[in-house]
């Protein structure tokens, strides 16, 4: 598996920036799952709302997970209530004025691991209920769901 991390200015950090943060998932993850991951992406696209997705190369999986912190915030991507539910409850503290949500590195380290459990959820999920075929689909809310409650329950055990 590959893991790339996009190049950004000095001002920016990736929360999962050691290469020690991602071999101690492969522990936690089935290795037979893992080598259907080809590559894991991380980005800093400050113009996204979209933090983390996976796409379907033949039999591969790519993760791409967009998360990255300037000072120790990132941008408040949406203002629903689901989405900022999730964030406090990793710890971050979203603070409209400043369109920010403020965390500490261990709060957002937990956070990236959980977009990228939640995106390994999706992959698990398509072999138990789609043969192992992503489709060109947005998951439906029983699917996030699932996958929610997948990257929290590994999250847990890490």
């Amino acid at each position: 598996m590959q893991i790339i991390y996009d190049k950004v200015s000095t001002d920016y950090i990736y929360p999962l920036g050691a290469r020690s943060d991602i071999d101690e998932l492969k522990g936690k993850i089935d290795d037979h799952l893992l080598n259907k991951i080809s590559k894991i992406r991380f980005g800093c696209n400050l113009k996204t709302t979209q933090e983390a997705r996976l796409v379907q190369r033949g039999e591969k999986f790519e993760i791409r997970i967009n998360f990255c912190l300037k000072e120790y915030r990132s941008p408040i991507i949406t203002d629903k209530k689901d989405w900022l539910q999730t964030i406090e409850k990793f710890g971050g503290k979203p603070d409209p004025k400043r369109n920010t949500v403020q965390w500490s590195l261990e709060s957002a380290k937990k956070y990236s691991l959980f977009l990228l459990m939640h995106e390994i959820g999706h992959i698990v999920y398509c072999f138990k209920h789609f043969g192992g075929k992503l489709t060109n689909r947005k998951g439906s809310s029983t699917e996030e769901k699932w996958c929610e409650d997948y990257a929290l329950n590994k999250i847990n055990k890490i």
